[in-house]
């Protein structure tokens, strides 16, 4: 594959409507970047991109621009930028288990139906700003 189709490729998946394919795909373009300012910037529109999904097996929760800022920074350091990638109110990727300390604290009845009943807890948790969040710098 050329690296204009590799280009391509990568555009198209960050474009993906499920949020779990979008994380993998940025996961894949930080681990391994190409130089190429459409994916930098496409990489920096998910920076926006607050979805919650699975991020991680074992299962790790965790929303979409969190993966984002590290293709933006790999992608970044390739194209000879110097400018910090800096993600504010952010959380860690979380575990079931993070997930049910953070909605027993806040008095919060966690959801039935597995993966998405945890998914549909954190968006409440993050909603009612009860999860501890952070500023990141890649």
């Amino acid at each position: 594959m050329s690296e204009a189709n590799d280009v391509a490729y990568w555009l198209d998946r960050m474009a993906l409507p499920n949020a779990r394919d979008r994380v993998e795909t940025l996961k894949q373009i930080a681990e391994a970047p190409i130089a190429d300012a459409r994916l930098l910037a496409a990489a920096e529109q998910l920076m926006d991109d607050r979805e919650i999904c699975i991020v991680q097996i074992p299962y790790r929760f965790g929303e979409v621009r969190f993966f984002a800022a590290d293709a933006v920074a790999a992608l970044r350091r390739l194209l000879g930028g110097t400018q910090p990638v800096i993600l504010t109110d952010t959380f860690f990727p979380l575990t079931a288990d993070d997930v049910s300390s953070y909605a027993s604290a806040a008095g919060i009845e966690r959801r039935n139906g597995g993966i998405e009943g945890e998914v549909e807890t954190l968006r409440e948790l993050r909603e009612r700003s009860a999860l501890t969040t952070r500023t990141i710098t890649r």
